[in-house]
């Protein structure tokens, strides 16, 4: 579905609100449902199959995780979970004392060596940034078509709680559809993650 699709859906239940408004509204709610560490927005390169990688120089502490810093990574991260080298779940593995800062729409994610990372190759183990919601011509490709019903919900219940102060919609769409969203990005690729708590960015 078209963002324009969803939009003009809005605006027959909210005809007072403009579609530049609801515009960043459906960008928000995208945002709150999509951006989390679940499976199906982890990051893996897709020539291995494995977690993306990346080179480190010695004396440099800081990488951003983009395209550009890290080894067939397809998009840039929005959030990186753990630095490390050699195999998960053997002798060989080392996680790395890192900090990481989210990422945003303008920035990918930022990992940050505590001690100089030397000349070495390390793998991410991240998750996409969510397409950014910019126009009404974008794709809602995050998401599944049958998890748009429950961005509408998200949607309406942000203008009803806009309006009055309080919506009982809002309640049900934190409640029900926001954990069925993540239900169901959590499926399919190996040891499911649990999403952060609600918030966005």
């Amino acid at each position: 579905m078209q963002t324009r699709m969803l939009i003009s859906l809005v605006k027959r239940e909210a005809p007072d609100w403009s579609r530049e408004l609801i515009r960043g509204i459906v960008d928000q709610i995208y945002k709150l449902a999509v951006q989390q560490p679940l499976q199906q927005t982890r990051l893996f390169d897709s020539t291995t199959g494995k977690d993306p990688t990346f080179t480190t120089t010695a004396t440099t502490f800081e990488y951003r995780a983009n395209t550009t810093t890290m080894t067939n990574l397809p998009y840039d991260a929005w959030f990186v979970d753990k630095v490390y080298s050699g195999v998960v779940g053997s002798s060989t593995y080392d996680e790395k004392e890192v900090f990481c800062t989210k990422g945003d729409y303008s920035n990918a994610a930022l990992i940050r060596f505590r001690d100089d990372p030397g000349a070495d190759t390390l793998y991410i183990r991240a998750f996409k940034k969510p397409t950014s919601i910019s126009s009404e011509s974008i794709e809602l490709v995050d998401l599944s078509e049958d998890l748009h019903l429950d961005l509408y919900e998200g949607v309406m219940a942000w203008i009803e709680k806009t309006d009055n102060g309080k919506s009982q919609r809002w309640l049900e769409f934190e409640g029900r559809n926001l954990p069925k969203i993540w239900d169901e990005l959590n499926k399919g690729i190996g040891q499911q993650t649990q999403p952060n708590n609600v918030g966005g960015f």
